[in-house]
């Protein structure tokens, strides 16, 4: 009889979740996004470089360093000797390792950045990756700050 007293509301439960939405389907809105599009006179041009370092590389260094150094350490000494030789090289491998991982996160890009004056008087310069422009031409810059970017009128 216990069996019944559960079995009934558990068995109603489970087939409440195959109902369909009755009231029609339900579209979560997009977000709308707008586009700043404005229009100028490219001015001038020049090749810059550009360096961006990933942190997630030197994090990744330093405790690689740190274990290596752990291990070479923890081969001298005995007793407590032995713990301040493996602390000793677990630090010093975490420093050497950090300084190798900065030197080789850093990665070099090389752009052209393009002055353009905006029809406000305004000058802007926009970074690009190749791109046929001429100087004296007039160009449409789309959306704004790094994800700017030059199109032909």
């Amino acid at each position: 009889m216990k069996f019944t007293y559960i079995a009934i509301p558990l068995a109603c439960l489970s087939l409440a979740g195959c109902v369909e939405n009755q009231g029609g389907q339900s579209y979560a809105q997009p977000s709308a996004q707008q586009t700043q599009v404005r229009s100028g006179t490219i001015v001038g041009s020049r090749n810059v470089e550009l360096q961006t370092t990933n942190p997630n590389d030197q994090v990744a260094g330093t405790l690689m360093g740190a274990a290596l150094g752990g291990v070479i350490g923890n081969q001298f000494g005995k007793g407590s000797g032995n713990t301040a030789a493996t602390i000793i090289g677990a630090g010093a491998g975490a420093a050497v390792g950090g300084n190798m991982a900065a030197k080789n996160a850093t990665k070099v890009t090389y752009r052209r950045a393009w002055e353009v004056r905006m029809r406000d008087g305004q000058h802007i310069l926009v970074l690009k990756q190749g791109g046929r422009f001429r100087v004296g031409e007039r160009v449409r810059v789309v959306g704004s700050g790094g994800d700017a970017h030059l199109e032909h009128y």
